[in-house]
């Protein structure tokens, strides 16, 4: 069983920006608001090499950009349920289903 564990900084860093759940095909995805000002500090948490070979997927606005976090959260040994708390209960409720259903035999605690 896994458990609820999180990397210090890249948790501080996502309690200050607004982060969404929300399910792309058959996977629940989590993305996080990153004002352009903001870049350099999440870079230096996850890490540059984290943008080396194809780099990462983002939307751009016009003056932030969406991350995907699950890759980050997979290289750490973690996943979306291990960061819960950075989303709003709005977001956890309404993909409580399909976050069950993805993360529950992992997760018994949270979704027994």
């Amino acid at each position: 069983m896994a458990g609820l564990s999180v990397e210090p900084c890249l948790y501080d860093f996502l309690k200050e920006n607004e982060c969404k759940l929300y399910k792309e095909k058959n996977r629940m995805v989590a993305c996080v608001f990153v004002d352009f000002k903001m870049l350099p500090e999440f870079v230096g948490i996850v890490g540059s090499y984290s943008f080396e070979e194809g780099g990462i997927a983002v939307f751009m606005k016009a003056d932030y950009i969406a991350i995907e976090l699950n890759d980050f959260f997979e290289g750490l040994g973690q996943s979306v349920v291990d960061y819960k708390s950075v989303f709003d209960n709005y977001d956890w409720q309404h993909n409580y289903e399909s976050l069950k259903e993805e993360y529950g035999e992992e997760y018994p605690d949270v979704f027994g």
